[in-house]
């Protein structure tokens, strides 16, 4: 899509030498835009209209400026990967041949089911 802006900030703002873990491995775009939907409708509560007439009148430079200075003070921990553990190796079952290919009487099964019933 877009690359990883987030990442981008969030490396621009480090000391000399540090670095930030790639974003794709550490959170997804489906958690940002939750959280973001999230945000988006507290601030239609809380918000009226002239409230945002400042971000109406910045440049598309200025408001992407703003934005990356956003970004780069974003917690990652909020929104990272929900990772799973491996899930584990199920035994297979151990059914001797000889069980499943033995022939079996339909009659004597429903004989036996029979006095097994009767007390």
């Amino acid at each position: 899509m877009l690359g990883d802006p987030i990442g981008h900030a969030q490396a621009e703002e480090l000391p000399q030498g540090q670095t930030v873990r790639s974003g794709s491995d550490f959170y997804t775009s489906y958690h940002v835009a939750v959280e973001i939907r999230a945000t988006y409708q507290g601030f239609a509560i809380a918000t009226d209209d002239t409230d945002w007439a400042p971000w109406d009148a910045l440049s598309d430079r200025r408001f992407a400026a703003v934005l990356r200075k956003i970004a780069a003070g974003l917690d990652l921990a909020t929104v990272r990967k929900s990772r799973r553990a491996p899930k584990k190796p199920v035994p297979k079952g151990y059914v001797a041949r000889s069980a499943t290919q033995r022939y079996h009487s339909t009659a004597r099964l429903m004989a036996a089911a029979r006095t097994k019933r009767t007390p």
